[in-house]
């Protein structure tokens, strides 16, 4: 019987024994001991945080920047066809020009015609000679060419000059003019203690919306006028 235990309290044991055994390979095996494989499963799960939020970081830039690149092949489209244009109305002012000189030609030869004495018979409209009539028309016409050259000059781009004046290294003018998309470098001239950056600007006449980049920050400017609240003001200029 004595021995009966004895064999029952050593078939314990060497069962204890061996599951702790098993136990410690299993911790081993699933926390990356030595001596066991690495799980793949748990590699990931320990994967650090930062290294993902480097991924995603990396992904938004990326689509940033094809962003950036489309908006600026749109620019040079646009300009392109602004160019195109402006090379019309060009054409078209050339083309008024001489209209208007044939009319002042015509204008003046009928107001000519119109201080001659009346031919006897001369036809009447309204009451008034048909040398009178030619020659109030031919002053109308005239006036409406005038009135298009006075349009077409309107649309000719202005060299509009724009300053910023304050200590910096690097100012950008931005704003609606392009769309927000590249804007113009300002030169830098010294005046006394502080400096001057300045840029010209060809643009048509109307009402536009600007913000200086000074060393990689937004800032406006107390020498124009401003528009908007918090992060949506904007300097006004109005060329017009």
């Amino acid at each position: 019987m004595a021995s009966a235990s004895r064999g029952l309290r050593q078939s314990a044991a060497l069962v204890l024994a061996l599951a702790a055994v098993l136990e410690l390979h299993w911790v081993g095996a699933t926390s990356g001991g030595v001596g066991s494989p690495p799980d793949p499963a748990v590699g990931r799960e320990r994967r650090p945080r930062g290294a993902l939020k480097s991924l995603l970081a990396d992904s938004e830039r990326s689509k940033l920047l094809r962003r950036l690149s489309e908006a600026n092949q749109y620019n040079r489209f646009l300009k392109r066809q602004l160019q195109i244009k402006d090379d019309a109305v060009v054409k078209f002012k050339s083309e008024l020009a001489v209209l208007e000189l044939e009319l002042q030609v015509l204008v003046g030869l009928a107001a000519e015609i119109a201080n001659f004495d009346v031919p006897l018979g001369s036809r009447k409209i309204n009451g008034k000679y048909i040398q009178s009539h030619l020659l109030s028309r031919l002053e109308a016409i005239h006036g409406k060419v005038m009135e298009q050259i006075k349009d077409v000059d309107s649309l000719k781009p202005q060299e509009i000059s724009v300053y910023w004046v304050g200590m910096a290294e690097n100012v950008q003018i931005m704003g609606s003019f392009d769309g927000w998309s590249q804007g113009e470098t300002m030169s830098m001239e010294y005046s006394g203690d502080y400096g001057r950056f300045y840029a010209t600007l060809k643009l048509r006449p109307g009402r536009y919306e600007i913000k200086f980049l000074v060393d990689g920050e937004w800032r406006l400017s107390p020498e124009y006028p401003v528009a908007g609240e918090g992060l949506t003001q904007n300097n006004i200029l109005i060329v017009e």
